[in-house]
């Protein structure tokens, strides 16, 4: 909630993570999310391929982008690692699925 007790906007969430605006291109089949202010972030990409878009001085996510998102839903929910000391190690990486309303109405994870 805002200031005023207001509902924030949600266009997805990961994890503890809440996205505030996307962006969608069914040409390409690319969602972008992102939350507050993206300008000097860093592009990480993810062992699943994803773009996490990171604040350089706290690594904090501010972005995501998924390539081949609706084909991606047909495979179950869609995982992103995050950034971290075991990454690239399936056992130990911290993961997280994406919620989100569907681009064609209720909820896709």
């Amino acid at each position: 909630m805002n200031r005023q007790g207001k509902q924030e906007p949600i266009a997805g969430r990961l994890g503890d993570i809440i996205f505030d605006d996307h962006s969608y291109d069914p040409l390409t089949d690319l969602l972008v999310l992102t939350r507050g202010d993206t300008s000097g972030a860093v592009t990480h990409v993810t062992p699943e391929g994803h773009e996490l878009l990171l604040r350089p001085d706290t690594e904090e996510i501010v972005g995501l982008t998924v390539y081949e998102y609706q084909a991606k839903l047909f495979d179950g929910p869609i995982e992103v690692t995050f950034p971290g000391p075991f990454e690239d190690d399936p056992n130990r990486a911290r993961r997280a699925h994406l919620w989100m309303g569907s681009l064609y109405g209720g909820m896709c994870s």
